[in-house]
């Protein structure tokens, strides 16, 4: 279907779109966090842990 957006999204699917936009960031934000865990020793003290 085509449409006279520049995005060429149809003006009756831009909610379903998005939805489809916000579930996909939740679902990258979730992979960056378990891939990417939180270190334990905050950055400005890395230097003293190693010197331990």
């Amino acid at each position: 279907m085509f449409s006279n957006t520049f995005a060429e999204i149809a003006p009756t699917s831009v909610l379903g779109f998005v939805v489809a936009q916000l579930d996909g960031a939740l679902v990258g934000a979730g992979l960056v966090a378990a891939l990417y865990p939180s270190r334990s020793v905050p950055p400005s003290n890395l230097s003293a842990a190693r010197q331990e």
